[in-house]
Formats: C-alpha cells, structure tokens, sequence
C-alpha cells in the first residue's frame, strides 16, 4: 500500500478520523489533504506502521533542518 495515497490510508485505518488519531492530529487536517498526503505525513506513517504503508518519494521535496549549536560538535571531539 501506497502511503502518499489517501484512499489506501482509508483502506488501512477504516476512516479519515482514525488516520488523524494515529497520527495524533486532528480530522480537519486530514480532511484538508484532498487525496494528496502530505510527503513528512507519509513518511510518519510508513513508520507508525512498521512499513505496512510505504511512503513514495516525490521529486522535489526537500526537506530544511534547522541546525543547533551541538551539530557538528561531535566531530571536533
């Protein structure tokens, strides 16, 4: 099953209500998805379920990581 497909998402989890409660957010936001998983959700998901679910790259998605003061201190010891 496709994790970046919501009507797989609802085969899965039976409701749009259950895939929010797994993902511990609320049903508007899912409900807000229009068919299109948001890509950090699916990954999430493909994790909640052990890989059940597999979450597909899509070109394009780039993803930002906020670097802290500790990053890059591991190597300098």
């Amino acid at each position: 099953m496709n994790a970046n497909d919501l009507s797989d998402l609802v085969r899965y989890f039976g409701t749009k209500a259950a895939i929010a409660q797994a993902l511990n957010i609320r049903p508007q936001a899912v409900y807000q998805w229009k068919g299109k998983v948001p890509p950090l959700r699916a990954l999430e998901l493909e994790r909640l379920t052990q890989g059940r679910l597999v979450a597909r790259s899509r070109p394009g998605l780039y993803c930002y990581i906020q670097p802290t003061p500790s990053m890059g201190q591991e190597a300098a010891a």
